[in-house]
């Protein structure tokens, strides 16, 4: 069986449940896309991109709604078109039943037959007599924000159909489960009322963090309770993420250039971050560094693609190398139920002259390359 795989995938969505003032449940799909991702067509000095998105609501294996929408982008500097640090974002609105349902996001690219899907899995309950109606985050659709620069914000909707106040406590907890921010407060006798949290990003240490508020009406119904998780960053010379991207340029750097970088002090970092890169453009001349762009896409394409199964990153798999190394193959031959043996794939790339066979030993879901060539290994 021979399938083609497009190995450009740069969509980040984020699914959230809210309801409006009649309760009635309802999902927004936050999207975000890198220019890089779409067609640009040039038009006299200006260059125009156009995508379709829409939104499908199935349930039980059936279409219940749907809704679509198409866009324009427009700039005037080719280099933005090309950018994967430039981003173009949206949302779709659609209200959805109780129960378990499943929402497709679809972007289609209207210059190119190129297409990017996520899909999402939600349980909607019925609201209790006290309850959190819903959660909202009102930062990127990655859930990411760095210290120096972000706000953490966030909208909690509650409901209460019981006579009294309502008692609302909610809190941070780290990835070791500790408190870092919390209020308890006693809210006003109404049926909807709407709260925001604003906190600044700067307030937290780098980590990974979830955001829990609980709700019980003061007459001592049972407490509601509702999660949200995000992740904070110190800025990038300060963070973690430079040293997890400096180990990730094992495969085009020197190992002394590697060790220099990562024992160097945080404020010669980016010097030496920046000294790196250069030596590496294509194109010096101009503010884009497009093997820099290329090489990290790939990076975070092999983590995305290549973990499951893997004790390994997926950019350290041998999968993830060879597509680090030599890029998105021209077509794969894909057996994930070979009947003879394990399961097996073939990358082919038809200029280079391999066809390259990963076969998964172990059945863990880790592929390992069977014939190595000498450029990759």
């Amino acid at each position: 069986m021979i399938l083609f795989y497009f190995f450009v995938i740069g969509l980040s969505a984020d699914f959230q449940l809210d309801r409006d003032t009649n309760s009635i449940p309802y999902v927004i799909v936050n999207y975000r896309m890198p220019y890089s991702d779409l067609i640009f067509y040039k038009n006299d000095s200006i260059y125009t991109g156009e995508y379709l998105v829409s939104v499908v609501v199935e349930e039980d294996g059936y279409q219940m709604s749907g809704k679509s929408k198409k866009h324009q982008l427009s700039v005037d500097n080719y280099d933005e078109t090309l950018s994967s640090n430039k981003y173009f974002n949206g949302l779709m609105e659609i209200k959805v039943p109780e129960g378990k349902i499943e929402l497709t996001l679809k972007i289609s690219d209207r210059n190119s037959s190129r297409s990017w899907t996520r899909t999402r899995e939600l349980a909607i309950s019925k609201l209790k007599p006290t309850d959190i109606a819903s959660i909202r985050w009102f930062s990127n659709p990655s859930r990411e924000v760095i210290t120096d620069k972000d706000t953490i914000r966030i909208r909690l909707n509650i409901f209460s159909s019981e006579e009294g106040k309502t008692q609302l406590k909610f809190y941070f907890k780290d990835e070791e489960g500790k408190f870092s921010f919390q209020r308890d407060t006693i809210l006003p006798d109404r049926k909807n009322q709407e709260l925001g949290v604003i906190v600044p990003a700067n307030k937290f240490k780098e980590g990974l963090y979830e955001f829990t508020a609980e709700v019980q009406n003061v007459t001592g119904s049972k407490t509601a309770k509702k999660s949200i998780s995000f992740r904070v960053w110190k800025p990038f010379f300060e963070s973690n993420r430079f040293v997890d991207r400096v180990k990730q340029i094992e495969y085009i750097a020197s190992s002394g250039e590697i060790k220099e970088m990562l024992s160097a002090k945080v404020e010669e970092r980016e010097k030496l971050w920046n000294k790196f890169w250069e030596s590496k453009d294509p194109t010096p001349g101009d503010d884009l560094n497009e093997f820099k762009i290329d090489y990290f896409d790939r990076i975070d394409f092999a983590n995305r693609n290549f973990s499951r199964g893997s004790l390994l990153e997926g950019w350290k798999t041998d999968r993830g190398k060879v597509y680090i190394i030599l890029g998105p193959p021209d077509n794969i031959v894909d057996e994930p139920f070979n009947p003879s043996g394990s399961a097996y794939q073939i990358w082919y790339y038809y200029d280079e002259g391999y066809n390259l066979i990963f076969v998964q030993r172990y059945m863990t879901g880790d592929y390992y390359l069977e014939n190595p060539p000498p450029e990759v290994w």
